[in-house]
Order: C-alpha cells, then sequence, then structure tokens
C-alpha cells in the first residue's frame, strides 16, 4: 500500500545487495518525506520468554536494517518488535514499541482507525 508519502510493506521479501536471511519481517513502514522506516516484526510465543523474544526479533533484522538504509537511503531506521505473551501479557516495552508505531504513522500524515 502506497502513496506520496508513506509506503507500507507486510510479509515482502526485500530485495537485498548481500545474502541476507531475515529478510522478510511482518511489517515495513516507510516515511518516504522524511526518510524514516520502520521495521516491524510480531510474535506471540506460547511461553513467558517475552524478554527473549524481544532481544531476539531486534537482533534478527540487524543486518536487514543496516542494508535498507543503504539501498533506499534512509535517515532513521528502527526495529520494533511487537511482543504478546501466550498468556495473554502485553509488557511495557511492547506498549512503548506500538506507541511509537502511532506517532510514526501520525507524524506520517496517514490516519490511525481505532
Amino acid at each position: 500500500m502506497e502513496n506520496n508519502k508513506i509506503k507500507l510493506l507486510w510479509n515482502t521479501n526485500v530485495q537485498c545487495d548481500h545474502v541476507i536471511e531475515a529478510r522478510r519481517p511482518d511489517i515495513i513502514l516507510v516515511n518516504k518525506e522524511s526518510k524514516v522506516c520502520a521495521i516491524i516484526d510480531v510474535a506471540i510465543p506460547g511461553d513467558i520468554r517475552v524478554c527473549e523474544k524481544e532481544t531476539e526479533k531486534v537482533e534478527k533484522y540487524q543486518d536487514l536494517r543496516r542494508e535498507i538504509a543503504k539501498i533506499w537511503k534512509m535517515k532513521e531506521l528502527k526495529v520494533i518488535p511487537i511482543i504478546i505473551g501466550g498468556y495473554r501479557m502485553v509488557f511495557a516495552s511492547s506498549c512503548k514499541h506500538v506507541s511509537s508505531v502511532l506517532v510514526f504513522a501520525s507524524t506520517s500524515s496517514c490516519r490511525i482507525y481505532s
């Protein structure tokens, strides 16, 4: 999905100059005007390993983050893990990450529907 200000990609393989295993995050949100990009990956672990899963997601996409920044000439690029525990636990860090996605979207002049 795309307009003149923002591009939203989901379940898309990112074409890279180098071999990168993790190149298909759940969502990529790009602000074309400010050259800011967010790689968003969602996980719902079936146990209480939420903290480990969050760290795993951030580390998993570091190579892709660097490659997108270089190829797409982004000024800023964030990896945003959204982790919801299998026991309906949502940790404060995931709430912070969701808030940063909403701020990103609102500064990109797109509408947020509730």
